[in-house]
């Protein structure tokens, strides 16, 4: 029964083919000086002063919002490329450039395959509301990816998603709630689609100001990304002494 919950969004994201090494195929449709929340109520709010990205409805962010330089990734929970590098390269990403109010990280809900269990994931992660539990429960999801997919491939794939909700503080009945929750596969959806208008079609995708970052930029690498981002700051800030 779970596994048909979320099966046209599955249907309508196949038929692409999975892409070169670090990248994932898609199977779906698109800041203290750390504040977390939505991007597009914070922009309709007036606290945006980058007008170089464009924000949509669903956007998760983290970091300042009065940042000049913005970096959006479009990422699935159920991509291995996406868990490697949330493991090895985002955290030292995150302390050098979010936690001290340089960069703003906006993060896109995109599914690969299988797309049901990520656009489940992906509602666990929205399920309770607030940004920051959005952020952990992601991170809780990467890191026990290789689990999940495990359980997906024995028919125990809701189990496993379960488990995360369970550790992070929600119970059965909400967890039963949120994965139903139509407005919440509707957003990911949408998110998904307008993704597809900018022709992303693998995950991660990353976009930095607006421009696209492609693989020689060495986005899988800290020192890689870290030069894409120093390099934009320099652009945007020319008093930086960002090396």
């Amino acid at each position: 029964m779970f596994l048909h919950l979320l099966t046209r969004y599955a249907t309508i994201l196949a038929g692409f083919v999975f892409l070169a090494l670090a990248s994932c195929g898609v199977a779906g449709g698109d800041g203290d000086s750390t504040n977390m929340g939505n991007a597009s109520k914070a922009k309709s709010k007036g606290a945006w002063t980058n007008a170089i990205v464009e924000y949509v409805p669903g956007d998760k962010f983290i970091g300042s919002p009065d940042a000049t330089v913005t970096l959006v990734e479009y990422a699935s929970v159920t991509c291995p490329a996406c868990a490697v590098f949330h493991q090895n390269v985002w955290p030292a990403i995150k302390q050098k450039y979010i936690d001290t109010g340089q960069v703003n990280f906006v993060f896109r809900d995109y599914p690969t395959p299988p797309a049901n269990i990520a656009i489940a994931g992906f509602a666990v992660a929205r399920c309770k509301g607030d940004n920051e539990s959005y952020f952990e429960i992601v991170d809780d999801l990467f890191e026990h990816q290789n689990g999940i997919l495990s359980a997906y491939r024995a028919g125990v794939a809701k189990n496993a998603i379960e488990e995360v909700a369970k550790r992070n503080g929600i119970n059965k009945s909400t967890f039963e709630k949120c994965i139903r929750d139509a407005d919440t596969r509707k957003e990911i959806k949408k998110m998904t689609d307008y993704g597809r208008t900018k022709n992303v079609n693998a995950t991660p995708t990353f976009f930095l100001n607006g421009r696209r970052l492609d693989r020689s930029d060495k986005y899988f690498e800290v020192s890689g990304l870290s030069a894409a981002i120093d390099r934009e700051l320099r652009l945007m800030n020319p008093s930086n002494t960002t090396k």
